[in-house]
């Protein structure tokens, strides 16, 4: 699956194998974003699916370079 563009956002949703992989993948995904000072929104529901919502704040919520940065960083870690 692709990332789509949603109300000026960038989303992408991911299934894995348990709650604990989430958690395991989202730590990595937090050292990337703080690497670059960029930090998605994320939302876990179930116990094995991660929705990523990425918008630039400083650009009036709507996607930068940075959100696409991070989207194929993201991409890599899951």
């Amino acid at each position: 699956m692709t990332w789509k563009l949603n109300n000026q956002k960038l989303e992408k949703e991911f299934k894995l194998n348990n709650f604990s992989e989430i958690v395991e993948k989202l730590i990595a995904v937090a050292a990337a974003a703080d690497a670059i000072n960029h930090h998605p929104d994320v939302h876990i529901y179930g116990y094995n699916n991660v929705k990523f919502v990425l918008s630039t704040y400083s650009k009036n919520n709507t996607v930068s370079k940075l959100d696409y940065d991070l989207a194929k960083k993201i991409d890599e870690l899951f």
